[in-house]
């Protein structure tokens, strides 16, 4: 009997939060490559996390390590090309608060 995780860690649910708020930059009508760029590094984040779940640190350091480098440094990458996002797209309505 194993631990289960929430379903909302999983590296799918990470993917599809990082698609929709993609889509919902799209429909705002702003595409850029910078929107792109935080889709792909957001994917790239839901990896890292699966990485560091699936492979101890015991067994294979340096695969957990390249996990652990793609949540916690892409991962804060994602974050920032969010606000800047954000920040950009200045929505009509709801206000900065939206992003």
């Amino acid at each position: 009997m194993g631990q289960s995780t929430p379903p909302w860690s999983s590296p799918t649910s990470v993917t599809w939060v990082c698609v929709i708020r993609y889509q919902q930059v799209v429909d705002y009508g702003f595409q850029s490559t910078l929107n792109i760029l935080s889709l792909v590094a957001g994917c790239f984040c839901a990896l890292g996390g699966s990485l560091v779940g699936n492979f101890q640190t015991v067994n294979q350091i340096y695969v957990h390590l390249l996990g652990a480098f793609l949540s916690f440094f892409i991962g804060n990458l994602y974050f920032w090309l969010q606000v800047v996002l954000t920040y950009r797209l200045k929505p009509r309505h709801g206000g900065g608060w939206v992003g």
